[in-house]
C-alpha cells in the first residue's frame, strides 16, 4: 500500500505498517476462531435443561398421571398430565421454555386446570425424567409426539 507523500522506504513506516497487519491478521484470526466455537457449541448455548424434579403436582395435592409419550426416534418422554378442576373445557398441551423442566410449570398449570382445561406438560429430551440430549430437531419431535 502506498500513500501519496509518504516513503515506504523509510524504516519506522515499514514497522508501522507491518504492525498493523499484524494486528489486523490477528483481529480475524480471533473472530474466526469465536465463529467457529461458538458455531460449534451453539446448542449448549441455547439448552439448559435441569433433570432433577424440584417440584411434583401431588406437592401441590393437584391430581397427576405420570405418561410417556413415545418419540418417531424411539424416546419416552416423561410427562405429566393434570386434570381440569372444574367442567373439562379442553387440553391444553404445554411446551416449557429453553430452561428448567416441567416441575418449573406448576403455577401455570394450576391457572390452566382452574379454567377447567386438562394440562399436559412434558419434559423435552434431556429435561426432567426424558431421556436424550436436546436439539433444534430433537425439540421439534418431542412438539409433533
Amino acid at each position: 500500500m502506498h500513500l501519496p507523500g509518504t516513503n515506504l522506504a523509510h524504516p519506522l513506516l515499514r514497522r508501522v505498517v507491518r504492525m498493523l497487519w499484524s494486528l489486523a491478521f490477528i483481529i480475524s484470526a480471533s473472530l474466526l476462531g469465536l465463529g467457529l466455537l461458538v458455531y460449534c457449541f451453539q446448542e449448549r448455548m441455547i439448552f439448559f435443561p435441569f433433570r432433577q424434579l424440584e417440584l411434583h403436582p401431588g406437592d401441590l395435592s393437584l391430581p397427576v398421571a405420570d405418561v410417556a409419550i413415545p418419540t418417531a426416534d424411539g424416546l419416552q418422554l416423561h410427562g405429566w398430565l393434570i386434570p381440569a378442576a372444574t367442567p373439562r373445557r379442553g387440553t391444553v398441551l404445554f411446551c416449557h421454555g429453553n430452561a428448567g423442566n416441567i416441575s418449573h410449570c406448576l403455577d401455570v398449570a394450576t391457572d390452566y386446570r382452574d379454567l377447567g382445561l386438562d394440562v399436559l406438560l412434558f419434559d423435552y429430551r434431556g429435561y426432567g425424567q426424558s431421556p436424550g440430549r436436546p436439539s433444534e430437531t430433537g425439540i421439534y419431535r418431542d412438539a409433533e409426539a
